[in-house]
C-alpha cells in the first residue's frame, strides 16, 4: 500500500508542476495574444502561436492523463481502507490526509471538526493500521511499511 501512497504523491506533484506551466503558457498567450492586432502579419509570429496552442494542448493532455492515475490510485487506497477500518470519521481522516494529501487544518474545516478531534482520529486510525503516529506534514506513513 505504501507503493500506492508514493505514487499519490508523485502524480499529485507532477499534476502541480504541469498545472504551473499550464498557467504560465497560458499567460504568455494572453500576453501576446492582444499584440498580434498591431504587428504586421508574419509568417515567424504564426509559427509562435502556432507552438504555443500545441503546447498547452499538450500540457492539458498530460494533467488529464495524470488525473486519470491519481484518480485509480486514489480509489484502490479507499477500497484498501474501507477493508482495514470500519469506523467512517477515522477513514476519512486517513483518506483525507493520504489520499488527498490534505493538511490536518483543512481536514478539521472540511469535516466540521477541531484540530485535536482530528489528530485523535488520525492516531486511532494509525494505531489499527499498525503504524506509529506522527503529525507531520509530510504525508508519510512513518515507521513500518504497509502492505
Amino acid at each position: 500500500m505504501k507503493a500506492i501512497l508514493n505514487v499519490v504523491k508523485e502524480m499529485n506533484r507532477k499534476v502541480e508542476e504541469a498545472e504551473s506551466k499550464l498557467r504560465y503558457l497560458r499567460g504568455l498567450r494572453d500576453a501576446i495574444t492582444p499584440q498580434l492586432d498591431e504587428l504586421p502579419k508574419s509568417p515567424n509570429v504564426s509559427k509562435k502561436i502556432e507552438w504555443l496552442a500545441a503546447a498547452i494542448v499538450d500540457i492539458e493532455k498530460e494533467i488529464g492523463e495524470l488525473k486519470a492515475i491519481l484518480i485509480c490510485c486514489r480509489i484502490e487506497f479507499c477500497e484498501w481502507l474501507n477493508k482495514k477500518i470500519s469506523d467512517g470519521d477515522v477513514r476519512d481522516v486517513l483518506f483525507y490526509r493520504y489520499g488527498l494529501l490534505k493538511k490536518f487544518d483543512e481536514i478539521a474545516r472540511e469535516m466540521n471538526y477541531s484540530e485535536p478531534v482530528i489528530f485523535r482520529l488520525h492516531r486511532i486510525g494509525l494505531k489499527k493500521l499498525g503504524v506509529q503516529a506522527s503529525l507531520s506534514d509530510d504525508y508519510e506513513f512513518d515507521s513500518i511499511a504497509i502492505e
